[in-house]
C-alpha cells in the first residue's frame, strides 16, 4: 500500500539495527516491481557471506479460506486461533447467542473471550487480489537460476499420507457440544480433509511439521 522506495528504505533502516544478524524477510517481495530489488538485498546487508535463498510455501486455497473464516483473536494480546483448526484449552458457551467461543490461554488476559476479525467472514475472497499477485511473483521467482530455493508444502494427499507423514503431523478439526447435565463444553476432535487446488482430497499439516521441513532445508542450503 506504500511505494516500493519507501518499503526498501524502511527495511534498510530495520536491517541496520540488527547488528550483523542473518535476516529472514517474510512476505517479500510483495509486488512484481520488488523482485529485482529482492535479488540485491546483500547490498543492504553487506557484511555476511551467507547465501541468499527463497522460501516457497504451497498452501491450498481451501485451507487459507477455512483458516480465515474460523479465525479469532484475543482483544488484549491479539494471539490468533481458529474455532475449528487451532483451539484454546478452554471453550465457553454463550447462552444468549447460543454459540461457542474460545477463551484466551494467556493468564494475563484474564480469560478474555476471543473474537472474529473484521472481514474474515469473507474468507479468501477478501484477499483474492493479493493471492493472485503472490502467485505471479512466485512463478517468476521459480524461473530464476543461481538462487537456492526451499520448498514447503502444507498439505498431503490422503492416499499418500500413510507413507509420508505421521498422524500427529496432521491438522485435526474440532467441534463442540454442550453437556447440559454438567454444564460443560465437550470438545470433539475428528480428521479434517480438504480438496487441494487440483481437486485432490488432502490433509492439512500442522505448523510444526512444516517448520521442521523448513529448518532441514535451510540447514542444507547454508551447509550446516
Amino acid at each position: 500500500m506504500i511505494p516500493t522506495e519507501i518499503t526498501l528504505a524502511l527495511i534498510k533502516w530495520e536491517i541496520s539495527r540488527l547488528n550483523k544478524k542473518a535476516v529472514f524477510l517474510d512476505g517479500f517481495p510483495r509486488d512484481l516491481d520488488q523482485i529485482s530489488y529482492a535479488l540485491y538485498f546483500r547490498d543492504l546487508i553487506n557484511y555476511r557471506n551467507d547465501p541468499d535463498f527463497f522460501v516457497f510455501i504451497d498452501l491450498p486455497e481451501a485451507i487459507i479460506n477455512e483458516r480465515m473464516k474460523t479465525r479469532v483473536v484475543c482483544p488484549i494480546c491479539h494471539t490468533p486461533r481458529t474455532t475449528k483448526l487451532l483451539i484454546t484449552k478452554e471453550v465457553g458457551y454463550d447462552k444468549e447467542k447460543k454459540e461457542f467461543y474460545l477463551i484466551c490461554d494467556n493468564p494475563e488476559c484474564n480469560k478474555a473471550r476471543m473474537v472474529a476479525k473484521e472481514g474474515d467472514a469473507l474468507g479468501i475472497e477478501a484477499i483474492r487480489g493479493r493471492i493472485q499477485t503472490d502467485d505471479k511473483i512466485m512463478r517468476m521467482l521459480l524461473e530464476l537460476n543461481g538462487v537456492p530455493k526451499v520448498f514447503l508444502r502444507n498439505s498431503v494427499p490422503v492416499k499418500l499420507a500413510e507413507d509420508s507423514v505421521d498422524d500427529y503431523e496432521i491438522t485435526p478439526a474440532y467441534s463442540f457440544k454442550l453437556n447440559e447435565e454438567l454444564q460443560k463444553v465437550e470438545i470433539i476432535e475428528s480428521p479434517w480433509t480438504v480438496n487441494d487446488d487440483d481437486g485432490e482430497l488432502s490433509y492439512s499439516l500442522l505448523a510444526p511439521a512444516v517448520a521442521v521441513s523448513m529448518i532441514k532445508q535451510v540447514a542444507k542450503v547454508l551447509g550446516l
